[in-house]
This record gives structure tokens, C-alpha cells and sequence, in this order.
């Protein structure tokens, strides 16, 4: 009995976890759903985007990349824009670019992860939209469109929507005028009262279901070890991992470095570190120095992180990172971390941290100081790649892997490749699929890290 009260009030509470992160773009969505349905005349849509040419298309295409709206929003949208009278054609692409031509999260790939892939981002949307519009004319005959229309004029036959007398009134005066804002408001209300019982199912099962798939997505992709730094050809691996950085709520604070960053909540990141330990995910998580902690704070990071490993005993590597200014970021003007700190926080690591967990750092952003941080305890350098970039730090490029063999053997190691998962969490059992057990055996087995 206790286990089903504990899975019903984790099936709540996450309903109502994402219903807080989307209920703005609701709110959004159907604000101008309302606002289309009574300020925009029909003919007007019917004039620019009836049509499912290449011209109406391509409007169609713009404004929703301009509008930039989340899914639910989008839909709203086109809903209202397909009952005002656009074509099938032009109320999808107008909904497709607002999900797949984000300007924000193009720009956002581009930063973190390369213009290779805010390009793949944009040219694979308009090549969706290309794909509909050509399928639609396959398949959707106008007398099928037409009836489409009809189903959604009358889908709600318990409201009308109003349309404002607003023809010839400037924008200015649609804004100040009450009866324009109430035609607005009954249309809102309306389509609330249509679909919050299909919301609300929605927001139910997502609750529910999400939590009994982390474990069962897992078995499904043939693999529970995250954190991929090395992926050797023909194995397929998730790759996972996530930087604690630091479990001070002070940064969280009005001034400090994380205050507009909510993802960067400590006890969320805890929990996603203790939860991978209950699904028994080898991981990767880290520190990140240099951003205004104390050290005393560096220490609680380190201890949370060693008792969760000691809890679940599912971390692999622990990453001690040092931040680096960037013009572009508010800290810009902010100090660097120098190697003598670097090299203290990754001895406390070393003597915090149980000697099963690796300490790992950035082998591209310290260059000069590789037999330092090994000497303070460093035996892993995670992921070093001759083809790709760093995308975090571009400006920092990767060491030579010969250059870096040469020095793990002037301090008297050997420079080894290893699989994303460790050689331990292969031999244990309930962290490694055994479907994978094959295919690394086949590969020559897991190789031992550097010790």
C-alpha cells in the first residue's frame, strides 16, 4: 500500500510540475487564439495564406518562425488560423516553423554545440514543411479540407467565438477598446472551457507515465550507462551525465551567478543524480569552481556527491571544472581560477571522493598544468577528440593525444582509451544491459582506466 500512495503522489506531483512549466505558453497560446479569432477579419487570412502554393507557404512559414511558440501555443494558433480560413497547408506550416524554426534555440545549438547543428535545426523544419505541403496535396482533397473546417468551426458546440466590430479601427484603438478586449475574453474563456479536460488527462498521464518509463526506456534502448566520452565504433550508447557545480543555494541569490538560472537549483540537481542511482545509471557529475563559492561550499559539494555515491554507488567520475570568462557572459569581467587552485580542489576531491570515483579535468582548458593536476590526484581526462571542437570552450582546443601520452608517462602512468562505462560497473550486475555484455566483449572487453 505504501509503495501505490508513493507512486500516486509522484504521478501528481509531476503533473503538476509540468503543468507549471507550460502553463504560460497556455496562457499565451489561447490569448491569441482569442485575439485572432476576434480582431483578424476572415478575408483577410482567406487573402494571404488560403492558398497551399509556395507563396502562402512561405508567409505561413515565416510568421510562425517569427512567433517562436511553444507547442502549445502553436496549435492554439493554427487552430484559429485554419477556422479563419487559411488553407490545411499554411495553418501546418505555421505551426511547424513555430516548434521547428525557433530563432532562440537555433541560436542557443549554435552556442553550445555548433552552427552544424542550428543549420541541421533550420534546414530539417523547412524540409518537414516541404514534406506536408506536398502530402496534403497527395492526399487531402479541398472537398476533405473543406469538411476538416467544419469540424473545427463547430468542434465546441457549447460556445460561439465573437468576432469584434473592429473593421476600420487602428490597432491602437482595438487595444483600448472594452468591447474589443470582451469579445477577446469570451473566445479565451471558451476554448478553456472546450479543452481543460483534455489538458488535464494529458498533464495526468505524462505524470504518471514519465516516471515508470525512465527505468523501461532504459531496457528499451539496450543500455543503462550514461555519460558517453569515448564511444567506440558500432556500439550505441546514451550519453548522460549531469554537473552538480555547486549545492549552495547562495548562488541562487539576488547578485550571484545563478540567480536567472532555475535549471541550476541544487536540490534538482540532487535529485536527478539520487534518482540515476535508483536506476542504477553509472554517472558523471562535477564541480564547477570559480564562480563565486567558498571553499567551504566546494567541500559540501564534493561530500553530497560522495554520499550519494555511497547511497547508490553510481558514480563513476567526478569532473572538477574551472570556469572560464567569456566576453559574451555577465561574468565576463570575473576572475579565472588559477592552476594552484585548480590543483587543491582536485586533491580534496581525491581525498573526499572514495577511490573507486575517478577525478577528472578538462585537459584543453589548463594545457600548462597536466603533471600538476595528476600529482594532485587526477586519473582521468574524459573525452578528447581529434575531429571535433570543445563546443562549451571553442576557443580552447584539444591537446594532442600523443602529446598527452607523453606526459602521463613522465609521471609514470599510461594513457589509455575507455569505454563511457567503467570497468567496474560492467562486472556488477543490474548497471549494464546484457545485450551490451556481447558487443563489449566483442570489442575487446572494457579497458581498466589509469589507476
Amino acid at each position: 500500500m505504501s509503495e501505490v500512495i508513493e507512486t500516486l503522489g509522484k504521478g501528481f506531483e509531476q503533473a503538476f510540475l509540468m503543468a507549471y512549466e507550460v502553463w504560460w505558453a497556455l496562457v499565451l497560446g489561447f490569448a491569441i487564439s482569442a485575439m485572432v479569432q476576434a480582431w483578424v477579419p476572415r478575408h483577410r487570412i482567406e487573402s494571404a495564406l488560403s492558398g497551399s502554393g509556395f507563396g502562402p507557404v512561405s508567409k505561413a512559414t515565416g510568421l510562425g518562425a517569427a512567433s517562436s511558440s511553444c507547442s502549445y501555443a502553436a496549435i492554439a494558433i493554427a487552430r484559429s488560423l485554419f477556422e479563419k480560413g487559411a488553407s490545411a497547408a499554411t495553418a501546418l506550416a505555421f505551426q511547424f516553423a513555430s516548434t521547428n524554426l525557433v530563432w532562440e534555440l537555433g541560436l542557443v545549438l549554435w552556442v553550445l554545440i555548433g552552427w552544424q547543428f542550428a543549420l541541421a535545426e533550420y534546414v530539417g523544419g523547412i524540409v518537414l514543411i516541404a514534406l506536408m505541403s506536398v502530402l496534403l496535396r497527395r492526399f487531402v482533397s479541398p472537398r476533405l479540407e473543406e469538411r476538416a473546417r467544419e469540424h473545427a468551426r463547430h468542434a465546441a458546440a457549447d460556445h460561439q467565438h465573437r468576432a469584434a466590430g473592429v473593421e476600420g479601427l487602428s490597432w491602437r484603438e482595438r487595444l483600448t477598446s472594452p468591447s474589443a478586449w470582451s469579445d477577446v475574453a469570451h473566445n479565451f474563456r471558451g476554448d478553456w472551457e472546450m479543452l481543460w479536460k483534455e489538458i488535464t488527462v494529458g498533464f495526468l498521464l505524462a505524470g504518471f507515465i514519465g516516471p515508470q518509463l525512465a527505468r523501461s526506456t532504459a531496457d528499451l534502448l539496450g543500455t543503462r550507462f550514461v555519460a558517453s566520452f569515448l564511444c567506440i565504433p558500432l556500439l550505441a550508447v546514451m550519453s548522460m551525465g549531469l554537473m552538480l557545480e555547486n549545492v549552495s543555494p547562495r548562488l541562487r541569490g539576488r547578485g550571484e551567478v545563478h540567480q536567472w538560472a532555475p535549471d541550476k537549483e541544487p536540490a534538482v540537481r540532487l535529485r536527478m543524480l539520487r534518482e540515476a542511482g535508483e536506476l542504477r545509471i553509472p554517472f558523471t557529475t562535477g564541480i564547477l569552481i570559480g564562480i563565486g563559492e567558498t571553499p567551504e561550499e566546494r567541500v559540501d559539494t564534493l561530500l553530497a556527491i560522495r554520499d550519494l555515491h555511497r547511497a547508490h554507488g553510481h558514480i563513476q567520475e567526478v569532473i572538477v571544472q574551472n570556469f572560464r570568462a567569456k566576453p559574451t557572459i555577465p561574468r565576463a569581467d570575473a576572475p579565472e581560477p588559477d592552476a594552484l587552485d585548480m590543483a587543491r580542489t582536485i586533491a580534496v576531491a581525491r581525498l573526499v571522493l572514495d577511490s573507486e570515483v575517478s577525478v577528472q579535468a578538462p585537459p584543453n582548458l589548463s594545457p600548462e598544468d597536466h603533471l600538476l593536476f595528476i600529482a594532485a590526484g587526477l586519473n582521468d581526462w574524459g573525452g578528447i577528440s581529434p575531429l571535433t571542437p570543445d563546443y562549451v570552450n571553442p576557443e580552447a582546443p584539444w591537446p594532442h593525444v600523443a602529446a598527452l601520452a607523453e606526459t602521463c608517462a613522465a609521471a609514470g602512468f599510461a594513457l589509455r582509451p575507455r569505454l563511457p562505462i567503467y570497468p567496474a560497473f560492467v562486472e556488477q550486475p543490474g548497471f549494464l544491459a546484457p545485450e551490451l555484455g556481447a558487443r563489449i566483449a566483442a570489442h575487446g572487453g572494457a579497458e581498466v582506466h589509469p589507476s
